[in-house]
């Protein structure tokens, strides 16, 4: 399984969301956008570890917000365990 590094703009709450398991940009900065995309193909290795981080951070708010509708496996794939 790739994973993939998560790229937002700083906007609202998406930094305290990712709580640095991300990459974040000024918005409206298409060159910082750029850069940073070309960053993480120059040092993809560490760009995939970090989107493994964001991966597992946002499979456990996932998993708080379903609040026991899902059961989390191992590989962070939900099963239906109750209707939502």
């Amino acid at each position: 399984m790739r994973l993939k590094p998560v790229l937002a703009t700083r906007v609202g709450d998406i930094a305290e969301i990712l709580g640095g398991t991300g990459y974040l940009v000024e918005p409206s900065c298409p060159n910082q956008i750029v850069e940073k995309i070309q960053w993480m193909f120059h040092y993809l290795e560490e760009a995939q570890e970090q989107g493994k981080r964001a991966r597992v951070k946002m499979c456990r708010i996932l998993q708080y917000w379903c609040n026991g509708k899902y059961t989390l496996t191992g590989n962070c794939q939900f099963i239906v365990t109750k209707a939502c």
